[in-house]
């Protein structure tokens, strides 16, 4: 008894802990407010809008970014790309090639 006892202790520990490490979920920043490419911004919980810190530069955002802020990154969404897609600056490679023939390594000749 005492066993079945500790054993549902444990799983009610468990559970606990389980419970406080969920994430927070992430307010969405407004398309209209995301920083432009190459720069960032500090977004601040429970601020408008409206009312965010303009876009700076990303070494400055992480550096100064408060408690109650966290650093968008205005480039996030631009270099996401498809598996298997080929970026469209790829000089010479089309993506679209037949992998190399295998080679069979014959075994020495014996000494004779």
């Amino acid at each position: 008894m005492k066993r079945l006892g500790l054993i549902g202790l444990a799983l009610i520990g468990a559970a606990a802990t389980a419970s406080a490490q969920q994430a927070a979920p992430k307010e969405e920043v407004p398309t209209e407010y995301k920083p432009p490419k190459g720069m960032c911004r500090i977004w601040l919980k429970d601020v408008p809008a409206k009312q965010q810190p303009a876009p700076t530069d990303c070494a400055a955002a992480v550096k100064n970014v408060p408690q109650n802020g966290r650093v968008i990154f205005g480039d996030a969404a631009e270099n996401k790309t498809v598996k298997g897609e080929v970026p469209k600056d790829a000089k010479g490679f089309s993506g679209k090639t037949t992998p190399p023939p295998v080679v069979i390594k014959k075994p020495p000749a014996p000494a004779a």
